[in-house]
């Protein structure tokens, strides 16, 4: 645009300087001026963004032309002047610079990056608060004392008192029955005992219980084993005596135990003792009762002993006694089949004799079976069979007289010697019929 109005600009001054001109050229027609030179195209400049366009001048009006002069007398010619030299072109005017494009505006920079705040310290831990000192734990109140475990109480002849001190081990069903105690032991070396005071002086005496034990006992195959044994810390000194499941009893039956003639046994000290029933078996159960107990010195050596005919006998080999009114009925069954009784030893036994009185049923006698008195150590079970045979001849005479060799039966130890009688043979065949024992009565030589 600027462009434009130079050119213009320029035109008008260029028609002013001619018309402004000397005389001789008062009378030459005005000279047309020649067409201007189209300006070269501007090279077209880049797309900008189009500004408002600007409004466009208004043409200027073009000079009227001059009136002509009036003709002069023609003057004499004089040389035509030379014509005036064509006025140069006007250079070109120099293209417009392109408008510089406007700079692209710098991008902001960016801004540096904050810089990362310093981590700021970690904070020192507090110092853990010293752990507030713990309480002193209450003293734990001191166990109350257990009670005085209550104690049987001993009469002078050895009888023990059922109103106290008897008991059984844990889960074994201890009982009260009549006369005496139960239990139901269901494993080995279960115990149901009495305790006793201490001091006292223990030295060969001899523990005899009434026991029974129930058809179920029996047939778990369990023994029994009568029992004494001190209450110190490591249980010594201590008995264990024997009862072997042939000859567990399931009838009321005494069985003895002796005390060893030791120091120990003389026991000084508060300790106190237990004794009573312990269960020896891989299987057990049922029901033990004891009835009646007795701690004693041995019986005086004495030339006649009746034996009891109420409490002392048991079955023995699979035959089988009951308490009758006249005395032991024993039920063979089998050969072997026998009822005994037991004695304490040490005890002598040589040239001993033992009388029995009994009755042999009309089965038995009529089925000529015979009997057979015996004698047995029950430590070794060494027994004396040869002098006890009773045939069945001399059965219904109903008396016989057992005598004992004259050696070999002084028994010094303290495991008892069983006494009895019994169907002869160990073949286990069966025999029928019973025999009634009224009496027996042991007249020892020395």
């Amino acid at each position: 645009m600027l462009y434009r109005i130079f050119i213009m600009l320029l035109a008008l001054s260029t028609l002013g300087l001619t018309a402004c001109g000397g005389s001789d050229d008062d009378n030459n027609p005005p000279t047309q001026n020649e067409p201007e030179p189209e300006p070269e195209p501007e090279p077209e400049p880049e797309p900008e963004p189009e500004p408002e366009p600007e409004p466009e001048p208004e043409p200027e009006p073009e000079p009227e032309p001059e009136p002509e002069p009036e003709p002069e007398p023609e003057p004499e010619p004089e040389p035509e002047p030379e014509p005036e030299p064509e006025p140069e072109p006007e250079p070109e005017p120099e293209p417009e610079p392109e408008p510089e494009p406007e700079p692209e505006p710098e991008p902001e920079p960016e801004p540096e990056p904050e810089p990362e705040p310093e981590p700021e310290p970690e904070p020192e831990p507090e110092p853990e608060p010293e752990p507030e000192p713990e309480p002193e734990p209450e003293p734990e109140p001191e166990p109350e004392p257990e009670p005085e475990p209550e104690f049987a109480t001993i009469d002078s002849s050895g009888n023990v008192s059922f109103d106290m001190g008897w008991t059984s081990d844990e889960g074994t069903n201890f009982s009260s029955i009549s006369g005496g105690y139960s239990y139901e032991p269901n494993a080995s070396s279960q115990q149901l005992y009495f305790r006793a005071e201490t001091p006292m002086d223990l030295r060969g005496k001899v523990l005899t219980l009434t026991y029974s034990a129930s058809s179920d006992y029996k047939g778990s195959g369990a023994n029994l084993q009568p029992f004494i044994q001190s209450l110190s810390e490591n249980g010594s000194p201590g008995e264990w005596c024997w009862i072997g499941n042939a000859d567990v009893s399931t009838t009321e039956v005494e069985v003895s135990c002796v005390i060893p003639d030791e120091p120990d046994w003389n026991i000084t000290d508060d300790t106190g003792f237990k004794a009573g029933m312990h269960t020896n078996g891989d299987t057990v159960t049922g029901s033990v009762s004891v009835t009646k107990a007795v701690l004693a010195d041995p019986p005086e050596p004495s030339s006649t002993v009746n034996v009891d005919m109420e409490n002392s006998w048991r079955g023995n080999n699979s035959g089988a006694i009951e308490y009758v009114a006249n005395g032991v009925e024993l039920t063979p069954t089998v050969e072997g089949g026998g009822a005994v009784f037991d004695v304490v030893s040490p005890v002598n036994f040589n040239s001993a004799t033992i009388e029995y009185e009994f009755t042999v049923d009309s089965t038995y006698l009529d089925a000529g079976y015979s009997l057979q008195a015996f004698i047995q150590e029950k430590s070794v079970w060494a027994g004396e069979f040869s002098n006890g045979w009773i045939d069945n001849s001399v059965l219904s005479s109903g008396t016989f007289t057992y005598t004992i060799p004259a050696s070999g039966w002084n028994i010094a130890h303290d495991a008892g010697v069983q006494v009895g009688i019994q169907a002869p043979g160990d073949s286990g065949a069966t025999r029928e019929g019973s025999v009634v024992i009224h009496s027996v009565t042991i007249n020892y030589a020395e």
